[in-house]
Order: structure tokens, then C-alpha cells, then sequence
């Protein structure tokens, strides 16, 4: 269990500082000896690590197989802006201009994907439902909504499920809390929710205009987004209501993480990593380095954050 140990590092940090806060305990630097913005992250075992970016001309994938030490490198077509690997193997990154990629083996291979659109759309999130069907979605001319039924090998275009309203605009980001609940958000405080698999997908009212970029849920009932703005809002029922929660900054949020009711992070394009212990009533600022803070994921002990110009923040936990 992380959490214990990590509350004790976070109590150290956020304990007597309201609003700002040192840093971490112990933040080391992973340089993967990329250039590169890293937008996602995922593990898989117990010193696997995969990060995914890259620029406008060209994507990436970075694989070490021994916690951060070293990195191999294997280009993509396009950068690349989410990447999800499931504890059996099976993995799936996608990025810009439709860029679909899948692993079956934790990240040492992969593969390109066909998808049923144009090659101008862009690919945002991605979300496993089980280890036969996943969901992609993004946007351009319209909101993009790939679905697979078979692990990944072949995908349909599933937009014609969205709600009217939410079929333009694009979608930012996607996660299923189950093999039947799962809610996805976007531009213009757009939230959709499914309760069936993503057969069908309901509006949801987040009483927001921000671009919302990350989901964190804890389960079908309670979660957080976050979005532009500072934007960070919560939900106790499913989505039906969603109450703002307040943030002391007004950066953009990439990505949002709470380990349960109390315990979150976010981490913010300008390069703040914030915290909190409270539900999000209030937050300290872990650390500012300048890099924009792209993906947040927990490892063994260890908090991880992805990062521009190649690098990874880690969290050391002791």
C-alpha cells in the first residue's frame, strides 16, 4: 500500500503550509534522454516504465526496463497523447492525425491500428472497458469516438452513440471505472457518462465552460476533473451534480489524481505540481520546475510525473 507512505511524505510537506509548500521530501529527475514533451505515462510490473510524446513532426515511446535508469527509444508517426497498458500485457497509445498504436506485450512491441475516420483527427484519450473493448476519443471537424470489441485488432466508429450536443468539440479525455460505468470530458465543460459498456452516453451538466483535460474517479459514484482555469470539480453521485472545488491558481490543469476522498494531485502546464489532503479544499505547491506537468501516475511508492524536455519527476517515498 503507497498510500500510507505517501501520506506520511505529503504530511511532512503540506503539514504547516496552507498555500505553498517545499517540495517533496525527495524529488529526483529522470532524464530519458529525450528532448521531447512527455504527455503520458504507464508502468507495467514492478520496473517497467513507458512514457509517450513527442513533437509536431514526429512521436515517441520511451521503454525502461529497469525503473528509469536506462531508455529505449522507438519512434511514432506523431506525438502521441495517451497510453494506457493493462496488468496483462495488452496496451494501446494513441495522438495527433489518428495515430493508433497497440502492445500485447507490456510495451516491448507495438503495432499501428487502422481506425475508421480521416487521418486529420486528433486522438486524445483511451480507456480499456476489459481485455476485449476499449474506447479512443479526440476531435476535429467532429468529436471522435473509437470503439474495439476484439482487444484492439479492429475499431468502429462509435460517435453516433454521443449525445447531439456533445458530437462537436472533441473529447479530451476518457475513463471507465468499471466493465459499465465510464465518463469521458472535453472542451466547454462537455461530460458524458455510460452506464452500459459505452453503448450509450448521457449529457452530464458540470456547470462549466473550462477545457476539461483529466479525469481521476475513485468509483461509479464519486470523481474529480480537471481542467483549464484551475479548474477542478467533483461529483459524490455518479455526475449528476458537480460542485467547483477551489484551486489557488488559475494554471491550466493536465492532469489530476486522487488516490481517494482526501489525497490528490494535480499537475499544471506551467510546471506546478500541486497537492492536497482535503479533498481539494485546499492545496500546496509540491514543486515548480518550469516543465509542463503532463501525466501523474503512481508506481510501487513513488509518484511520477511526466514532463517536457525529456524529463520525469519522481516522488521518492521513504
Amino acid at each position: 500500500m503507497p498510500s500510507l507512505l505517501l501520506l506520511s511524505a505529503l504530511s511532512l510537506v503540506l503539514g504547516p503550509y496552507p498555500q505553498e509548500a517545499r517540495p517533496f521530501c525527495e524529488v529526483e529527475i529522470l532524464h530519458t534522454g529525450s528532448d521531447a514533451l512527455l504527455v503520458a505515462l504507464a508502468a507495467s510490473g514492478n520496473s517497467r516504465l513507458i512514457v509517450a510524446g513527442g513533437d509536431e513532426e514526429s512521436g515517441l515511446l520511451l521503454r525502461s526496463d529497469d525503473a528509469g535508469a536506462t531508455w529505449e527509444r522507438t519512434s511514432a508517426a506523431s506525438r502521441l497523447y495517451a497510453l494506457e497498458i493493462r496488468a496483462d500485457g495488452a496496451g494501446l497509445a494513441c495522438g495527433l492525425h489518428g495515430v493508433l498504436l497497440a502492445t500485447a506485450d507490456g510495451g516491448a512491441t507495438w503495432e499501428r491500428r487502422t481506425l475508421p475516420f480521416a487521418a486529420d483527427q486528433w486522438l486524445a484519450g483511451l480507456a480499456h472497458v476489459d481485455a476485449r473493448r476499449a474506447v479512443v476519443v479526440g476531435g476535429g471537424a467532429d468529436t471522435v469516438l473509437a470503439r474495439t470489441f476484439d482487444g484492439g485488432v479492429t475499431w468502429t466508429d462509435g460517435a453516433a452513440v454521443l449525445p447531439q450536443t456533445a458530437r462537436r468539440g472533441g473529447l479530451r479525455a476518457v475513463v471507465f471505472v468499471d466493465e459499465s460505468t465510464g465518463f469521458a470530458s472535453g472542451n466547454d465543460g462537455l461530460l458524458v457518462r455510460t452506464r452500459d459498456g459505452g453503448e450509450s452516453w448521457t449529457l452530464l451538466a458540470s456547470g462549466s465552460t473550462a477545457w476539461l483535460k483529466s479525469l481521476s474517479f475513485l468509483d461509479a459514484r464519486r470523481g474529480f476533473v480537471g481542467g483549464s482555469g484551475g479548474a477542478v470539480l467533483a461529483t459524490e453521485d455518479g455526475g449528476e451534480i458537480w460542485r467547483a472545488l477551489p484551486f489557488p491558481s488559475t494554471e491550466k490543469i493536465n492532469a489530476l489524481l486522487f488516490l481517494d476522498a482526501e489525497r490528490g494531485f494535480a499537475g499544471t502546464m506551467e510546471g506546478t505540481l500541486w497537492g492536497t489532503l482535503d479533498g481539494g479544499a485546499t492545496w500546496a505547491a509540491l514543486h515548480r520546475g518550469g516543465e509542463h506537468v503532463t501525466s501523474l501516475r503512481i508506481h510501487g511508492d513513488s509518484l511520477l510525473a511526466a514532463c517536457d524536455r525529456g524529463q520525469i519527476l519522481r516522488a521518492v517515498v521513504r
